[in-house]
């Protein structure tokens, strides 16, 4: 067992880009840095991957996701040219990206001073009722995923990734052949401002639950305890563009064929668009005063 596992260890080169520092993994030979573009001169041989236990399998294909970007690219006009070029759209990379899933659970009484205003007379003078309210709550958050690659833009993956945790299958690195971005997020920092997101998300929950008009917290006993975790690799199709100084990137899932992008309105395409359109009207504008 133990030699198996050595020979795992040593069938990945580490590629770490001399441009922008991006760590990725690879069995095959790397020429560029999926994140920047640039060219790798550099590899080191007999590295592992073996800290992550499991992986969600690509099911769609590169080609559908190509035929899909143009679906959302190409025909809008107001979208920078140099987006919709050939080269572009054949350097979207097939990539693993590090996760940490990890399932966590809430629990705890929280004490509030409530109270409810009610109108005495027809003056519409008011007396607020007072009471206090002690709450327990027991819940549970399944299947959270932390972000472990700075890179990626968070606010899109997260935004818009789900992934489908029955088809987590375990890692194989004998028959895995694919690139594996290294992570570089640190992952106590995450975790703990992730635990103080679900406190938080907890406690107004628990809070809009209370049913009187006026809720202020008294005492909060809610604890986090974290029920069980696994580093994955997941399945993303990605793509980043440096325009004008700025990164903008295209984000597609590899599961189930979902993406997303954050790319910009060109300016000279804003105002081709806003001439051509002009020009439509226009044209219509003047058959119709001719017709008439």
């Amino acid at each position: 067992m133990n030699n198996e596992f050595d020979n795992q260890k040593q069938q990945f080169f580490k590629y770490i880009c001399n441009n922008c520092q991006n760590t990725m993994f690879s069995k095959s030979e790397l020429t560029t840095c999926v994140f920047c573009g640039e060219n790798l001169n550099e590899k080191i041989d007999g590295q592992t991957i073996n800290n992550y236990s499991h992986i969600i399998p690509f099911v769609v294909s590169k080609d559908d996701v190509i035929k899909n970007y143009k679906k959302r690219i190409m025909f809008n006009p107001i979208v920078p040219f140099v987006f919709k070029s050939k080269k572009v759209m054949q350097s979207i990379s097939t990539i693993y990206i590090p996760e940490y899933l990890i399932s966590t659970n809430v629990s705890g009484d929280v004490s509030f001073l409530a109270g409810d205003k009610q109108v005495i007379d027809n003056k519409k003078n008011t007396v607020t009722k007072k009471y206090r309210v002690k709450d327990y709550s027991n819940i549970d958050y399944n299947d959270v995923l932390i972000n472990l690659w700075s890179k990626i833009d968070n606010a899109l993956f997260v935004g818009a990734f789900t992934y489908d945790y029955s088809q987590l299958k375990e890692l194989n690195l004998n028959e895995f052949d694919d690139i594996v971005i290294g992570e570089d997020i640190n992952l106590e920092e995450e975790l703990t401002s992730l635990n103080t997101k679900i406190l938080n998300n907890s406690l107004s929950f628990i809070k809009n639950s209370v049913k009187h008009d006026l809720k202020k917290v008294s005492e909060n006993n809610l604890q986090i305890k974290l029920l069980n975790y696994k580093k994955i690799l997941v399945p993303v199709y990605f793509l980043n563009v440096n325009y004008k100084g700025k990164n903008y990137q295209y984000i597609g899932n590899g599961q189930n064929g979902k993406d997303i992008f954050n790319f910009p309105i060109g300016i000279l395409e804003l105002v081709i668009f806003s001439l051509l359109l002009f020009l439509i009207i226009f044209a219509v504008a003047f058959l119709f005063a001719k017709i008439l």
